[in-house]
């Protein structure tokens, strides 16, 4: 398992269109209207870029750019310019994914909107078999906050909503019926006080939002503004199949002497923390 976020570096990944509401339209070329250079400052207002997020290293430019993401195992690189495939609209940033001691590799085609922030994504995973295509496409409301997500895997789709810039709820929607709804709380019986996310702190994949790589991109101040404050715990209920779910999970952090976040656990209730997240800063 990754130790960045949770995905098997292997998973299969389906082919579908771009949609830009929740339809098919291959019709569609998305135009890029980049008018923010992309940077981490996008992002990272307060000028905090965490070092490492659990051993990940995060190297930046002199433009405040991220280039390499390593966790000695799974590295990533981005570049930055005009990136074109068969398509005929280009690619503001390409991201590449290899496996250290391993043939595969991910390549991802971002495309960016006038914030700087990803609109589009195609990935190609590339195995010694075959290639297979998954795509993205994201929105974002008039603080830069994402809320709309659709991955081609599955043909998920995620409905974020926030009360004055705290993210309150996601809902998941997959196209074969199955649903989830995740609800975060901020205060609890210990926490009576919101913790203010002063590190700019982003967990898609640990809240319910399944952006697989795509998702790393948020260090590269690429997938829109975080939540201002730093949730305390979940409740989740959905249906799969024939059967219905709830649960709920309960998260703790560290701070620093800045309060820039050093430790996140997350578990689900009653039966204590399984996952432990570090992070390290300048």
């Amino acid at each position: 398992m990754n130790k960045f976020i949770k995905f098997a570096p292997c998973a299969f990944i389906a082919c579908s269109a771009l949609l830009v509401s929740c339809s098919d339209n291959d019709d569609d070329d998305p135009a890029s209207s980049v008018a923010v250079t992309p940077s981490t400052e996008n992002v990272f207002t307060n000028g905090n870029v965490p070092t490492s997020v659990n051993g990940a290293a995060i190297t930046l430019n002199d433009k405040g750019q991220v280039t390499k993401i390593d966790d000695g195992y799974e590295v990533i690189t981005f570049e930055y310019g005009t990136f074109t495939r068969a398509e005929s609209y280009p690619y503001d940033v390409k991201m590449t994914v290899n496996y250290e001691g391993d043939h595969d590799k991910a390549v991802l085609y971002l495309q960016l909107n006038e914030k700087g922030f990803v609109s589009h994504a195609l990935e190609e995973y590339i195995s010694s078999y075959d290639t297979d295509i998954e795509t993205y496409d994201f929105k974002y409301d008039a603080d830069g906050h994402m809320i709309y997500a659709y991955s081609s895997d599955d043909e998920e789709t995620y409905n974020l909503t926030y009360t004055n810039g705290v993210l309150d709820k996601v809902v998941e929607t997959e196209s074969d019926g199955d649903t989830r709804e995740t609800t975060f709380h901020y205060t609890n019986a210990e926490v009576t006080t919101p913790y203010e996310n002063k590190g700019n702190i982003m967990f898609f994949d640990q809240w319910n939002i399944d952006l697989d790589r795509v998702g790393e991109a948020y260090y590269a101040g690429l997938l829109g503004k975080p939540s201002k404050n730093l949730p305390v715990g979940y409740n989740s209920k959905g249906k799969e199949g024939d059967s219905e779910y709830s649960s709920e999970y309960i998260f703790h952090w560290e701070f620093n002497g800045a309060g820039l976040p050093t430790v996140y656990k997350e578990g689900e209730e009653g039966y204590g923390y399984y996952e432990t997240y570090t992070f390290s800063w300048k």
